[in-house]
């Protein structure tokens, strides 16, 4: 995924697609994109845990 806000590092982030994601161990959320033949268009995802990176 490419980068919307984070408020946890206050870095500037653009998403590929649409989604509810929240940077919360275990939060599930949503990918969107233009359904195709056999493909509702959605995918469902669960963040299971993350680093901040630290510079």
């Amino acid at each position: 995924m490419l980068a919307s806000n984070s408020r946890e590092t206050g870095k500037k982030v653009e998403w590929l697609m649409p989604n509810d994601f929240r940077l919360s161990s275990g939060h599930a959320f949503t990918l969107r994109i233009k359904p195709a033949p056999g493909f509702d268009g959605i995918v469902n995802c669960v963040l299971l845990s993350y680093d901040i990176e630290q510079r």
